[in-house]
């Protein structure tokens, strides 16, 4: 028998009966319409997510008190609820651990009580990692736990955008209170400068003076005794001046260590705040452009330090020549 007689007379055999016909239909249905159903089901299974629904538990305490409080819980929370990449229902514990038992919900979503505190800890000396809590409840929905790891990598991303803001916030806020203080140690140090030039103009007219006072004391024999009271007076002054000034050069010496000092610091500086921003997660290209930003600042402090070592030397001279009129003056009194 041929192949067409042979598929012939099976297909009169399968139709011989209605009950046969509905057999042959249904055979030829079911996988038709399973895998059409499993086709629909999965030709986008991550493009509805809004529509998933979520129970979000906020139990973060917060860190911190008045300028230093941190809530990154409730902020992150909002974040979430309001970018809608899932349907977030934010509900207590025992209102979430109910949801998802009777599969209102598909999983839960926890933030703990120690979030923030965990966050905040990189800056100290004993940092430590945050976590989120994902229970899931296979019986509902065997994908849940798929899902649910999407929903955690989302947060994961929305913690590390909201703690890197904070952290180049406070930061830049410190650096620009640090370049202040620079301002004012540079202005400082010019008027230290201008006052030690003052006080060694002062110091050369004295000096004039009592070359005067002596040649007169020389020529002028009948005026002896009032030339020797006068150089009294004029060493008792002097005195007084290398005094003022030994004070001064005290002040001049302790604001030159500071100077060398900040100097001295800069560049571990620059690298710890590169370490920080690292940490925290900016990226290379914003760490580069802070730390471009701040090298101004450096340069600033290391020419402050330069000109405030000049007027250090300047006040160490006139100390030495304040000492030596003290004594010139006393000679000549004798």
């Amino acid at each position: 028998m041929k192949i067409p007689a042979m598929i012939a007379a099976e297909l009169r055999r399968l139709t011989a009966t209605r009950m046969s016909v509905i057999a042959l239909v249904a055979l030829m249905l079911v996988p038709v319409l399973y895998g059409g159903l499993y086709l629909w089901a999965n030709q986008d299974p991550y493009g509805h997510f809004s529509e998933v629904p979520v129970a979000l538990v906020d139990l973060d305490e917060g860190s911190g008190t008045g300028g230093d409080a941190a809530q990154y819980g409730s902020q992150v929370s909002q974040q979430l609820i309001d970018g809608h990449a899932f349907d977030w229902r934010a509900m207590s514990a025992a209102d979430a651990a109910t949801s998802l038992h009777e599969g209102t919900v598909d999983f839960i979503v926890t933030i703990p009580s120690d979030f923030s505190a965990a966050l905040v800890s990189s800056g100290g000396s004993a940092p430590r990692q945050a976590t989120i809590g994902l229970q899931t409840n296979d019986a509902n929905n065997y994908l849940a736990s798929t899902i649910g790891t999407q929903a955690v990598e989302k947060i994961r991303r929305s913690v590390a955008e909201l703690v890197g803001q904070e952290a180049a916030s406070r930061l830049l806020g410190g650096l620009a209170d640090i370049r202040a203080q620079l301002v004012q140690a540079s202005d400082g140090a010019t008027t230290l400068a201008d006052g030690a030039a003052q006080v060694a103009g002062g110091s050369t007219t004295l000096a004039q003076g009592t070359a005067a006072l002596a040649q007169g004391a020389g020529t002028l024999t009948d005026g002896a005794n009032q030339v020797a009271a006068g150089a009294a007076q004029v060493a008792d002054g002097a005195r007084r001046v290398s005094a003022g000034t030994a004070t001064l050069d005290g002040y001049a010496d302790r604001a030159a260590s500071a100077g060398q000092q900040v100097v001295a610091a800069l560049p571990q500086a620059r690298a710890d705040i590169a370490t920080l921003l690292a940490d925290r997660g900016v990226d290379q290209a914003t760490i580069d452009r802070v730390l471009a930003a701040l090298d101004p600042i450096g340069d600033a402090a290391v020419t402050g330090n330069n000109r405030l070592q000049a007027a250090v030397s300047q006040v160490d001279q006139l100390a030495s020549g304040a000492a030596q009129v003290a004594s010139g003056a006393a000679q000549v009194s004798a």
